[in-house]
């Protein structure tokens, strides 16, 4: 069962897609309304970008994707045992 911090983890990047979602649907929202997206808006982004993406939260990113892969590959592989042994 995993621990606490990793659940810990999980919900930070959760909490940031969540945070990235909005700032996607907030563009889209400028970008529906004037046709572009202000050059204000993409250098806040970048500033934004530069302040969150701290070697630890990379360190976290690179982590989740591995064991994003680690799942997606035992789903595969349960999958095709139960092919196989069935």
């Amino acid at each position: 069962m995993p621990g606490i911090q990793e659940y810990g983890s999980f919900f930070f990047l959760a909490e940031e897609e969540a945070r990235h979602l909005r700032i996607l649907a907030n563009l889209f929202r400028e970008y529906h309304k004037t046709g572009a997206v202000a050059s204000r808006s993409a250098g806040k982004l970048r500033k934004i970008a530069e302040e969150i993406l701290i070697d630890k939260v990379k360190m976290q990113i690179s982590a989740a994707s591995y064991e994003a892969a680690a799942i997606y590959a035992a789903m595969g592989f349960r999958g095709t045992g139960d092919v196989f042994f069935h």
